[in-house]
């Protein structure tokens, strides 16, 4: 079973004004998230293209860390699994094939 980590919303909760020594996020588009707005200590409110909201820090956005919540990330992950059962190749190796062959 699937229990995530992180602190997720299905709607989002309050956002609070950004404070005036931060660079404001807001609307800044990251793999599969959206940042809505300042949360608190650092800390930013996203959406993810899955629905959910989440929190990421200041440094994850500067440095690009993540790209996609864990519901997704597991989700994903499910697939490849699924995917390499079936053929016996991951998704990744498939694509780099395909991308050599041309």
């Amino acid at each position: 079973d699937f229990k995530p980590t992180a602190v997720r919303w299905v709607s989002p909760p309050a956002v609070k004004p950004c404070p005036s020594d931060s660079t404001d996020f807001t609307g800044k588009k990251q793999g599969n998230f959206v940042v809505i707005g300042y949360y608190e200590k650092g800390k930013w409110i996203v959406r993810c293209l899955c629905g959910y909201y989440t929190t990421l820090r200041t440094k994850s956005l500067v440095l690009g860390k993540h790209s996609e919540c864990e519901t997704c990330n597991y989700l994903e992950h499910i697939k490849r699994r699924y995917h390499y059962e079936k053929t016996g190749v991951w998704i990744e190796r498939q694509r780099n094939l395909i991308l050599n062959s041309k």
